[in-house]
This record gives C-alpha cells, structure tokens and sequence, in this order.
C-alpha cells in the first residue's frame, strides 16, 4: 500500500508546531517544516515500555494502516485533553479553528502537502514565529530556550542546538536529572565558546566573544519524556563596531590632539576615517555641542568611510576649539569619537642659552637657564641633549607678565657621558608651523678617573713575564696612577716595575697571584678599577705547617692527611701514595686513600712493628708533577715528648706565671703538669694541671725562691719534667709583661739568665730608680723590671759583660742607656 498520512498536530500550551511522517509501506516519508524534522512521542506508561508508535522520518520503518488509525486516536484524545486544559485556562476562549474537510493540510509551515487521508480528520500546523536577537561582536550573546513541558510534571531528555543547517550543540539529560545534563558541541564549529546554561530561566545558550560568523537562525529543540518536542527559534544578529578612527589633515598627517598650527585666515580641512562595523556607521562631526555641516567622501574600499569638515577664514575666536568626529552604527555600543583641538600662534623672535659661570661636575646638580622672546602665546622650551630629548620634569617655566619672555631653568646633573656633548635650548610655538629658534653650548664635564686594568690572559704559567695596562679616561687628565695588589699598593721591586699606566711582572711565581687593580687620581677624586684575578699554574707542592708525625699502636687506623698547594687543583685521581718501611718502597693502593681538592687522605694500619715506616704523597695538576713528596713518619704510640720554651713570666709577690710550647703527643692526647716547690727545702707547695701548657701559679708567699717542674702525661705515660727557677717579689713591687713594637723586639734579646741576673740585682737594694727591660727572643714578651736604683751604669756593665746580650733602659729622668 502506497498511500501516505501525514499527521499535523497543534498544541497551543507548548505555543510550537508538532508535525510527524508516517508510512504505511516501504515508501520514503518526506516532510519539510520550518521548526524542521520532529520526532513525535507518544504518552508511554510508566509501568509499561512500547515500542514507539511514531519513528522518525528518515528511519524508514514500515507502518501498518491499523497501526496507523491507533496512533490517530490516541493523538486525537491527546490534543482533546490539551484543548479542553487550554479552554478552562483562557476563561472560555473558543479552541483553534477546525480542522479543513479536504485531504489537503493548510499551514503556515513552509511546505503545505495534498495528500490522501485515511481518515477526515485533519490538523492545522502552526510555526512559531522568529525570535530577533542582537548581539556584540567580542561580547556575549545569550540565546533563550523553551524547556517547559506541555505535560506538567514532565521531564527534559535532550536539547538540541543547531544554527541553520549545522548542528552545533546538544544537552543530553536522559537518565539523570536535568541540572546535571551531559554536554556536546562541535569544536570546529563552534569551538569552547558556547555553553548551555540550565541555572537561568528560561536556560540559555551563551555565545562568548561573538564572532561576525555567529549570525545566522539558531533552533533549540527540547525532546521531552512524554511531551511533544518544542521548538525554539532566534535570528542571532552580530553588531560589528568600527575598528579605527584616523582624523587626517590636508597634508595626510594623522592628528592625535592638536591640529597643525594655523594663523588668521587660513582654510581648516579636516577628514575623519572609519574602518569596518555592521551596520555601516553614520559620521557627523562635532564643534562642542554643536553639529556642524560636513560632506562624505567616496572611498575605494567599501568597508571605509570618510567625512570631511571645512571651516573657512579661522579666527583667533578658533583658537583651541574642540572638533570631535563621531561614528554611530547600533544604540548597544556607545560612539566611536576622536577629538582635536585647533591651534593659532605667533613664531619665536629670539633664544638665548645662559652658559654656566663655573665648569660642570659629574654627579652634582647644576641649573642652567635659557630664555625665549617674541612668542605669542608664550614659548614651548624644550631641553636637549644632542638628539635626545630630556625629561620635560628636570625644567620649569616662567613667563613674563606681558608674556612676551618666556624663561626656563634646567635643575640637572650632568654624568661623564654627557661630556664633549651638545646641550641645545629649542624654543617654538608647536601651534605654529615655522621651524624651532634653538642656542647651543658644548659641555664641559669634569669627572673623576675611570680605570680598567687591560691583561692579555689572566691565567699564566709559573716563571712567565706579564704586562698589565691601566686605562683610564679623566676629566682633567689623572695626574697619578698607582697600582695595587689585593688592596695593597704596589712599589718597583726585583720582579715588580711600575711604569705608570703599565705594570710589568718578570718571572712570576705563585706568589705572584691575586687580584691586581689600578688606581688614578685628578681633582675630582680616585677612581679605582675592578681587580684582575691573575692566577699562576704551578705544580703541587707540600702545604707548610700540616701534620708529618703520626704515632699509633698496632692494628689501630692512622688517617694520615696530605695537603698540597696547586692550581689548577690535582684531578680526583691525581694524587700518588707510597711508603717506605723497613724493607723497600712500595705503592699504596688507590684502594686505601681517597682525594677530593687539593688533599687526599690515606688510611694505614700497622700490623707489626715493621710496618712502622714513612709515607709520601704526590700530586700532580695540569702544570705538571709535584717533585718533592709530602713525607709522614708512622712511629708507635708511647709516651709525650716534654714541653720545651718554658718561660716563668709576671712574677709579682704571690703569683707567678709559667707558659712552654708543646712537644710531640706521643700520638695520644696529653695533659700538661705542673708542680711548685720551695728552692731551699725541696718542700712540694702545690700541683696544677692544664689542658694547654700555660699555667698560673697563685697563693704563694712573698720573696719565695721556687723550684718549678713542668712535664707532660698521657695514655702511654709521662714525659721528662722540664725544671724552671722562679721567685715571688718582697712587697709591691713586680715584674711586668707587655708587647714590644716590632723595632723594640729587633733591639731587644735578653736571655733567661739574663732576667735571673737582673733580679739578683734588683733585690740588692742599691738603686735609685731605674727600668732594665730585658725580653725573650722566643716570645713576643717584655718583662720589665721597676725598682728604685743607684748603680745602674755598674750593673748594666755587669749584665752585658756577662751574657753579651743588649738590654735597653730607662732613667726615671728620661736618661736612656742601650747597648
């Protein structure tokens, strides 16, 4: 069967056209509307899931007339009970017109189709009218849709979204509630602008940053669970503002602010430029408040326009007159405007640049005045420095109270580039189209000495010359040069010359290296260079001063640490081990030590007494090999040497104090000892022991003759005690001890004995004031002896003929005596 129906139903709640195929064979259904294909849904039981009554169009499933005629009389039982719902929410208002008697279907669809009937039933299709939007382009546009069921209580499956033939977006709510709704959208199309939103009502689509491509018909189809989809359609328009506006003049110059400058009579053209919006914009142009007459210009391109004003024999009543060309193209955007103003002035007469009474200095603030004359209205004063413009905030202005002089006075403070440069004063009126009046004056900058120490290579091999420059750039010139090294000056030396702007160094060594600088002066100060790290490569060399003696027992580790000194740094593996016991020399293995800088640590454990011996290091660097080994003597472990430089100092009548140096350890830690007793009697006084071998001695008696013994103990046992003699003074006398000058101590060298025997002397009793100060040549000490004296000249002979040593004293009267 062949034959077609064409079901067009109309429900007036929903306020959308609902039009649906069916096929009553293998035909192909073909309807056309303008809400375009709809799916119909039939009401559907909620105990109960049928199969749908109603397919869509282009599903082609074959429809039998029963079928058909059943689908027929639930949708006429549907949209009774719509009517009559309509009906009592009116007030009484008649339904829709009936339906027409023939077979043909009238509508304000966009395709009306004659077909035969099954039955004389027939629905009139009516299509809801276009909704106008207009939108911003770079705004947003938010496009309403319809989600309200015809059926109350009814729920969203799908929203549909397409703009013209394209679908575009879609909000998928089956099986989940309609706020948390799954979200599609052609990227291509649309990108991740668009978005529905479900939180509005009603919901909308909102377009972002709106495009000129957006414009088009928009529909949102919303399917529903039980209600017939409702179709919602907007005619999206895209408002395009003008994307520039350019006021030009009658010589094609762009004008921002002000207009060229004009004088009496002249002839103003100016012409205002729009390029691009939708709708095309309408120019008018503006004298304040006032619209004035203007004429558009044709142009060559259709998406510019141009309008031009002409305002004939300009008076001085133009001057400064605001002209504002407007574009206006939609009430959704405010106008496009640019403003000028007109400009009228007189030329500049005369300009005069005062030159400062004394020479400039870098770093100082100097003024400077200049002054422009026969300006009407007053003159614009600029400063410039050669080319370059200076900031309008290091000058201000005056002007005269007829305002025919114009002074202005530049507050600045001049650097060492800006010497030899020229300083201009340019006055003009810029409302006037005449060239600037400008004075000129050459700086003369004084400024302090810039150095920079100029080296072929800073790293050098030991036994090489070098040649340093200083440069220097003064103003004046530098009338001295000096150069330093680490901060200290420098003096022609045996490898060192010093030849003013040059430095030269003949066969450097090691010590040669550090940072080297030069130093030039003139009447604005010094000016020092950065220093020059001059480095000297030499081969590896023992470090001074570090550990040689390790004592250990048997089985028991020594760390033996050798240091060097080199540059470049000895490679991780560039140090050598070998050690020499009681057989022969033989290489350690790098198993045993471990190196890292310029040190390396081996680790050695003796096993019998012949493994006792001595180990040596080597180095090597990329200068070359150390020569002379670094040597450490592995010895047993015993008993710690004695102390030695025992010295008793500051004796005074109840204390006195004793300092030695100490000895070999013995490899264990030590102590130091102490025991004081009576010369005479042998009589123990007391015991101190000390970490260090420096010790007081306090609570003694006056005029005591003491014995002191001096010794060191550890874990293997007790050195030798060292014996000191020493006494403590009668009454308040005492002996003193202070630093010596360097000069003093070259000229001073009084032995132990000496000391004793100034003592004796002093306790005879036969001074009349006089001080002998005699020092230790194995310390930085003095003492010095007080005491009343009258033989002083017999016992300095006696002194010095006995020890030959010098010995410096002093009178009470000043006298001095030396030999």
């Amino acid at each position: 069967m062949s034959s077609r129906t064409v079901l067009t139903n109309w429900c007036e709640e929903g306020g959308d056209s609902r039009l649906d195929t069916f096929s009553n064979g293998g035909g192909n259904p073909d309807f056309r509307g303008r809400a375009g294909r709809q799916v119909m849904r039939p009401q559907v039981s909620p105990q109960r899931q049928p199969q749908p009554l109603l397919t869509h169009a282009r599903t082609q499933v074959p429809v039998t007339a029963a079928r058909v005629h059943a689908q027929l009389n639930q949708r006429q039982r549907t949209c009774s009970q719509l009517t009559s719902r309509l009906k009592g929410r009116r007030g009484g208002r008649p339904p829709p017109p009936p339906p027409q008697p023939s077979g043909r279907v009238a509508s304000r669809c966009d395709r009306t189709q004659s077909l035969p009937a099954p039955t004389p039933r027939t629905v009139v299709c009516f299509a809801r009218p276009v909704v106008p939007l207009t939108a911003v382009e770079g705004r947003e546009a938010l496009l309403p849709c319809n989600v309200t069921p015809s059926i109350a209580g009814d729920d969203v499956f799908l929203v549909l979204w397409s703009k013209d033939a394209d679908h575009i977006y879609s909000y998928d709510a089956r099986d989940r509630p309609m706020q948390a709704g799954a979200h599609w959208r052609d990227m291509a199309l649309v990108g991740d602008r668009v978005f529905f939103r479900t939180a509005t009502s009603p919901p909308e689509l909102a377009i972002g940053e709106v495009r000129e491509s957006d414009k088009g018909l928009y529909r949102c189809r919303v399917d529903f669970r039980e209600s017939p989809s409702r179709t919602t359609r907007i005619r999206l328009d895209v408002v395009v503002p003008p994307q520039a506006m350019r006021i030009i003049d009658t010589h094609g110059n762009e004008l921002q602010r002000l207009t060229m400058p004009y004088v009496e009579g002249d002839t103003m053209r100016l012409t205002c430029m729009v390029s691009g919006g939708r709708p095309p914009p309408t120019l008018r142009w503006w004298r304040e408040d006032s619209v004035l007459e203007s004429r558009a210009l044709e142009t060559a391109f259709p998406s510019v326009r141009e309008q031009m004003l002409i305002l004939p024999r300009l008076s001085r009543a133009d001057l400064h007159a605001s002209f504002t060309c407007q574009a206006v193209n939609s009430d959704l955007i405010p106008p496009m405007t640019a403003t000028v103003r007109l400009e009228m002035n007189l030329r500049v007469t005369n300009v005069h640049l005062e030159p400062p009474e004394e020479p400039l200095s870098a770093g100082r603030v100097h003024s400077i005045e200049c002054r422009a004359e026969g300006s009407r209205p007053s003159a614009l004063i600029t400063w410039w420095l050669g080319d370059r413009p200076l900031p309008d905030t290091l000058s201000f202005q005056q002007v005269s109270l007829d305002g025919s002089e114009t002074t202005s006075t530049l507050t600045w403070t001049p650097a060492q580039a800006d010497h030899d440069q020229l300083l201009r004063c340019l006055a003009s009126n810029p409302r006037l189209n005449v060239p600037a009046m400008e004075d000129t004056l050459v700086l003369n900058v004084h400024y302090a000495p810039v150095t920079r120490v100029h080296v072929d290579s800073e790293v050098v091999h030991e036994g090489a010359d070098i040649l340093l420059q200083c440069e220097v750039t003064a103003n004046p010139a530098a009338y001295k040069i000096t150069w330093r090294k680490d901060d200290l000056e420098l003096e022609d030396s045996e490898d060192v010359t010093v030849m003013g702007e040059a430095l030269a160094l003949r066969s450097v060594t090691r010590a040669a290296a550090g940072g080297y600088s030069c130093v030039a002066s003139n009447v604005e100060g010094d000016g020092q260079s950065l220093e020059v790290d001059l480095r000297v490569m030499f081969a590896p060399v023992c470090r001074p001063g570090q550990r040689s003696l390790y004592a250990v027992a048997r089985h028991e580790e020594a760390r033996v640490l050798c240091e060097v000194d080199a540059f470049p740094p000895p490679a991780p593996d560039g140090f050598r081990w070998a050690f020499n016991g009681s057989a022969e020399t033989v290489d350690v293995p790098a198993t045993r030590f471990t190196s890292s800088g310029r040190s390396s640590q081996l680790t050695y454990a003796p096993v019998t007494e012949t493994d006792y011996g001595s180990a040596f290091c080597w180095a090597t660097n990329a200068a070359g090999r150390q020569k002379q080994p670094c040597v450490f003597h592995i010895v047993p472990a015993g008993a710690p040497d004695p102390p030695a430089n025992c010295s008793v100092l500051n004796q005074t009548s109840h204390s006195v104090d004793v300092r030695c140096t100490e000895g070999f350890d013995g490899g264990r830690p030590q102590v130091f000892l102490l025991e004081a007793a009576e010369a005479a009697s042998r009589l123990p006084l007391l015991n101190v022991t000390s970490r260090a071998p420096s010790f007081h001695v306090g609570g003694l008696q006056p005029g005591v003759q003491l014995v002191l013994r001096v010794s060191a103990s550890s874990a293997k046992g007790r050195s030798r005690a060292v014996s000191l003699r020493a006494a403590t003074l009668d009454g308040p006398e005492r002996i003193a001890v202070q630093n010596l000058t360097s000069r003093a101590a070259r000229r001073l060298a009084v032995t132990r004995q000496c000391a004793e025997r100034l003592l004796t002397c002093w306790n005879s009793g036969h001074s009349d004031g006089w001080a002998a100060a005699p020092s230790d040549s194995r310390s930085d000490t003095q003492s010095q002896i007080a005491r009343p004296a009258t033989r002083q000249r017999r016992w300095l002979h006696e002194i010095v003929s006995v020890d030959r040593v010098p010995v410096f004293c002093v009178g009470r009267t000043g006298d001095t005596f030396s030999k």
